[in-house]
């Protein structure tokens, strides 16, 4: 046997022993020499490690999706993986689950404060109505010739017979029967006090009434007799007739008091 005969034969050998020793000890320098799913670690194949517990072997045979994954903030409540980390508490399902939100959406709004808008006035021209806080629109504002319509509404709108209730700041809330006539008189009469709390309730042909003007919003102003030991002019201020006509609110206004005598009335049969 010649020398190159006998180095090629030393050679085989020694490859034959060290593949015999790497399939004992499993020993590996890449990936690619060992088993499918495991990784060459430390020159040993085996299965990978996940950091999340650990560094513990993960089990190949279960997939990664298998079931709900622990929140490692408390180690033990599972969590929805479809939402965020940071989704926060979700509202309660109702309706069988539909996930809608249990609360009712809010009240729609006419408008928004202070901005005012348009409106339509009797004559046909455009007015003004200012948005109120509550997000309800105010009256119309119109132009003079559209308040003449309204002096007239409220002069028509208080001749008849009323009953209601007279309160001041002083001795409270009476009931009171008052009738106004078209000529211009007034009578009234109060259930334990004096119906315009000053003078007194004596039916005189001098107890008069008059409406004069109105507010840009439509209520009325004049002025009506107080009796004094001589009758006594005083302020008549903010006349408000419904759409209906069947009920009428005004305030007896002296201008050397504070506060007004306040009526609020609702028109009965004559």
């Amino acid at each position: 046997m010649g020398r190159s005969t006998r180095v090629a034969l030393g050679a085989f050998a020694f490859a034959a022993l060290a593949c015999s020793a790497n399939t004992e000890d499993l020993g590996c320098v890449t990936a690619a020499e060992c088993d499918l799913g495991e990784v060459c670690q430390a020159g040993m194949c085996e299965p990978p490690s996940d950091p999340r517990d650990g560094g513990a072997p993960i089990d190949s045979s279960v997939p990664r999706d298998a079931g709900p994954i622990g929140d490692p903030i408390d180690g033990s409540v599972p969590r929805d993986a479809s939402l965020p980390r940071d989704a926060g508490p979700q509202p309660p399902p109702v309706d069988g689950g539909a996930g809608q939100h249990p609360f009712p959406p809010d009240d729609p709004v006419e408008c928004v404060p202070p901005a005012p808008q348009s409106c339509a006035c009797a004559s046909g021209m455009m007015g003004v109505q200012q948005c109120r806080s509550d997000g309800t629109l105010g009256a119309c504002y119109c132009s003079p010739g559209d308040r003449r319509e309204d002096l007239e509404r409220v002069r028509r709108g208080v001749v008849g017979s009323w009953v209601g209730t007279r309160t001041t700041v002083w001795d409270g809330t009476f009931t009171v029967w008052m009738r106004f006539e078209a000529s211009g008189r007034y009578y009234a009469e109060c259930d334990g006090c004096v119906t315009t709390y000053w003078g007194g309730d004596v039916n005189s042909p001098e107890r008069v009434y008059e409406i004069y003007d109105t507010y840009a919003d439509g209520r009325g102003e004049g002025r009506i007799t107080v009796m004094f030991q001589t009758p006594n002019m005083q302020p008549l201020a903010r006349v408000d007739v419904s759409e209906d006509e069947n009920a009428l609110s005004f305030d007896l206004d002296r201008p050397d008091v504070a506060a007004p005598v306040e009526f609020e009335l609702t028109r009965v049969p004559r």
